[in-house]
C-alpha cells in the first residue's frame, strides 16, 4: 500500500522555524523602536546607524516569518499525519562538546 503525502516532520520543521523567526522578529522590532526613540531624543550618527541596521534586520525577519508561516500552512495540507505501521520511531541522544560548553544532541526519525 503506497502512502501519499509528506512526512509530518516537514510541517514541524516549518512551524518551529516560524516560531523562532517570530521570536527574533519580536526582539528586533522592540529594539528598533527603542533605538528610534533614543535617536529622536539625541540624534547621533551611531544611533542612526544602529537604528538603520535593526530596521533592516526586522524587515528581513518579517519576510522570513511570513514565508515560514505560509510554508507551514501549505505543508500542513499535504502532510501524512499517520505513520506507517512498519516504521518504528527511533530517537538517539548523545552528548556533545561545543566551544562555549557542553550540550545534548537529539536526533530522531518517526
Amino acid at each position: 500500500m503506497k502512502q501519499r503525502g509528506i512526512h509530518w516532520a516537514f510541517f514541524v520543521s516549518a512551524a518551529v522555524l516560524t516560531v523562532a523567526a517570530g521570536a527574533a522578529l519580536t526582539y528586533t522590532g522592540v529594539r528598533t523602536l527603542q533605538l528610534k526613540d533614543d535617536y529622536l531624543a539625541d540624534p547621533t550618527p551611531a544611533l542612526e546607524k544602529d537604528f538603520d541596521r535593526f530596521k533592516l534586520i526586522s524587515n528581513v525577519l518579517a519576510g522570513v516569518t511570513a514565508l515560514a508561516g505560509a510554508t507551514a500552512v501549505i505543508v500542513a495540507v499535504f502532510t501524512r499525519w499517520r505513520r506507517n505501521q512498519r516504521e518504528k520511531p527511533r530517537v538517539s541522544i548523545s552528548p556533545t562538546m561545543l566551544p562555549g560548553g557542553a550540550g545534548l544532541w537529539v536526533r530522531g526519525s518517526y
